[in-house]
């Protein structure tokens, strides 16, 4: 049976490291999952919590060198791409308190809920940035292979 978090190919937004981040991020929710179907009630907090925080510290690292680039573009959207990107890392830290203090925390509907987000900030938010890149001409998917961070030393300067 497939897994309702495999990963859909036609999510991929053709930048390489922004994929691969995707990919990676939806890899945590399909282990999220597994844990929460396999052991559902009987899955020790603690642990539930740990499989948020490594999906949280993904999340944090990918959205942050996804807003370097859009910032040292000049995207347009940046700042209603920060507040989505915010408003998904409120809602994982909420969730990691709930589970910490003893509340309910996760379910399959905020299981769902995450990946809903995922799948259409990706195939929605992602993509308009890619659409911007391609517009500008600044978007050469041998140029994007594997650059993730503003901080490596080429920078899509190289690419205009």
């Amino acid at each position: 049976m497939r897994n309702l978090f495999d990963w859909n190919e036609s999510w991929n937004i053709g930048v390489g490291w922004m994929d691969d981040a995707h990919l990676q991020l939806a890899h945590g929710l399909a282990g999220l999952f597994q844990q929460y179907t396999d052991e559902g009630a009987s899955l020790p907090p603690e642990r539930m919590a740990d499989y948020c925080d490594c999906l949280l510290e993904q999340a944090k690292v990918h959205f942050r060198d996804e807003e370097e680039w859009m910032e040292f573009l000049n995207y347009p959207g940046f700042l209603s791409h920060v507040r989505e990107h915010s408003m998904l890392l409120a809602e994982l830290k909420y969730y990691i308190k709930e589970i910490k203090s003893g509340g309910n925390g996760i379910s399959l509907e905020v299981l769902m809920a995450l990946k809903g987000w995922l799948v259409t900030h990706v195939t929605e938010s992602d993509r308009e940035f890619v659409d911007f890149l391609k517009k500008h001409g600044l978007f050469d998917s041998r140029h994007m292979e594997g650059r993730q961070s503003l901080s490596e030393e080429s920078t899509f300067a190289e690419v205009s």
